[in-house]
């Protein structure tokens, strides 16, 4: 008896300790949550590059109807004329066709563009760099398979610069439901050498927008059309 009981007084305290090492071992594999370690996730591939053929693709046409508006009439166009160039031009009057409407520069919101005239005494106004109309000649515009010559480096593009007896031909965009009716739409482009017969606007494409303004210029049918800063001549074929 005295034997057994000195047995289990000199084995129970090593039981004791490797069970207490066993716990301690445990404890030290196993990771509680919240102990800072980051969770291992599969990450998220990154969305392919657009190709140059996508990005160079039109964009969509609207989905919903185009907005139409009532025909202007003469008050209309002096009070639209008047509200942008204030008294630097005036509209011309003795023509039947001396304003087309269409959505010019594709953004769903009808635009208008007005044959004027420069008012007298007007000219150092409308040619100022400050104004708030941007003086354009279609001609002079590249378009895509046309390029101009590059110019100089260093040297100033030629300025466009309006004369008293020219016809020009005043394109106002639009802004939202209203158009060119709307008191915000204030962004305008003063074209020179723009002005034939038979203003008409017609879709660029079946379906499609932007409008373009077909006429006939010094003997021969073409487009005004939009190239997303300017307007340029593109004669017909």
């Amino acid at each position: 008896m005295r034997a057994s009981r000195l047995l289990t007084s000199q084995t129970l305290p090593s039981l004791l300790a490797a069970l207490l090492l066993s716990l301690a071992a445990a404890c030290t594999e196993s990771k509680p949550p919240g102990d800072g370690s980051a969770a291992r996730t599969t990450p998220t591939p990154a969305p392919a590059a657009a190709t140059p053929e996508a990005a160079a693709m039109p964009a969509a046409p609207p989905t919903g109807p185009r907005i139409e508006l009532a025909e202007a009439s003469p008050t209309d166009l002096r009070e639209c004329v008047k509200r942008v160039y204030r008294d630097a031009v005036t509209v011309e009057g003795g023509r039947p066709d001396n304003y087309v409407t269409g959505d010019f520069n594709g953004d769903g919101s009808q635009d208008i563009a007005v044959v004027v005239r420069p008012a007298r005494g007007k000219l150092d106004e409308l040619n100022d760099e400050l104004a708030n109309w941007i003086l354009v000649d279609p001609h002079q515009v590249s378009t895509p398979d046309d390029p101009k010559p590059t110019p100089t480096p260093g040297a100033a593009p030629a300025r466009v610069s309006v004369a008293q007896g020219d016809t020009l031909l005043a394109v106002i965009h639009g802004h939202k439901e209203e158009g060119w009716r709307n008191p915000a739409a204030t962004q305008t482009y003063l074209l020179r050498n723009a002005v034939g017969s038979d203003l008409k606007a017609r879709p660029r494409a079946p379906g499609r927008t932007p409008d373009v303004i077909s006429e006939t210029l010094s003997g021969r049918e073409g487009f005004l059309m939009w190239n997303g800063a300017r307007y340029f001549w593109r004669p017909g074929n």
